[in-house]
């Protein structure tokens, strides 16, 4: 079936980044004690892939409100 105009889904990029952020930082905090026991190059592995994660959510954020922003200036020119 396919998605009609008025039923598209909206910010598909913020909700994949929400999901990919929230999901690994939340198994990272999940296995906090565990994580704490370990050695600290394998803590600072563990928390450098949470950063990683932090900046791709932030990159589809910023993509998503860009898009955004430039498909209404884009349909304010037009008219």
């Amino acid at each position: 079936a396919t998605i009609s105009g008025s039923q598209k889904p909206k910010y598909t990029l913020i909700n994949t980044g929400i999901l990919l952020y929230f999901s690994g930082s939340s198994a990272i905090f999940l296995f906090g004690d565990y994580l704490s026991k370990i050695d600290l190059e394998s803590q600072v592995i563990v928390w450098i892939f949470n950063v990683l994660l932090h900046i791709v959510f932030l990159i589809l954020i910023h993509t998503e409100v860009w898009k955004t922003l430039h498909k209404d200036r884009k349909a304010t020119l037009l008219a």
